[in-house]
């Protein structure tokens, strides 16, 4: 049975290699929209990531079909993408406004985490 920790799933690791063995595991049905949200945006990130080191290298891995990478080089070299890129690299660059990070390694669930566990008595 999985049950999140608070507001967010983070299993233990070992938990985390026993499910990898597993083809199907349950949940309580309260627990649908906390463990889809964290899914989601996991694999949002993971899947960002791998077509930035794809566009980066510019060579087609072996999980992407090669007429997909041909597809994303098109759309890469748009100006509407190119623009989009500039103007994000614009924001992380800034000192200005919510977009920068000042936690350093440790996520923002990490640091809510341990100022909840420090803060018990409260």
């Amino acid at each position: 049975m999985i049950e999140p920790d608070g507001s967010l799933w983070y299993p233990a690791k070992d938990a985390t290699r026993a499910l990898k063995d597993f083809t199907m595991c349950t949940w309580k049905p309260k627990f649908n929209m906390v463990i889809a949200t964290t899914f989601k945006r996991r694999a949002f990130t993971r899947l960002s990531s791998w077509l930035k080191k794809a566009r980066d290298t510019d060579q087609c891995t072996d999980w992407m079909l090669p007429h997909v990478m041909d597809g994303l080089r098109q759309y890469w070299n748009t100006y509407k993408f190119k623009a989009m890129s500039e103007q994000a690299k614009k924001a992380r660059d800034s000192l200005n406004g919510g977009s920068l990070h000042t936690g350093g390694a440790k996520s923002i669930g990490t640091i809510t985490r341990e100022m909840i566990s420090s803060n018990s008595n409260f």
